[in-house]
């Protein structure tokens, strides 16, 4: 989330989200019914659940990475939220994208 935004690949972004959600509803499958896992049933709750609170934002990380996404299309959006969105900023990461609640 703090890579430079030119580096970010939003279908990457998705493939994880993906793979992570998936990857613990297994294990969570696996360990739900063994109270010695009691605990590693719980934090894996906790990570579906940040999972499920940062999946509202892929979509966005997808569409705003796109190759077609010319400063043009940077100046509209920043009209359109009424601040100045600037990619091209070191500090620019999808971590400060999700900061600036661009998604209700």
């Amino acid at each position: 989330m703090n890579c430079k935004w030119e580096s970010l690949s939003g279908e990457e972004v998705e493939k994880e989200v993906i793979n992570y959600k998936t990857s613990f509803n297994k294990c969570k499958k696996v360990f739900r019914n063994d109270e010695e896992f009691g605990k590693l049933v719980v934090a894996i709750d906790q990570f579906l659940k940040d999972i499920k609170e940062f999946e509202q934002f892929v979509p966005l990380a997808v569409s705003l990475r796109v190759d077609g996404m010319m400063e043009r299309h940077w100046e509209e959006l920043s009209k359109k939220v009424g601040f100045r969105l600037t990619p091209r900023e070191r500090n620019f990461t999808l971590k400060r994208i999700i900061k600036l609640k661009l998604v209700d």
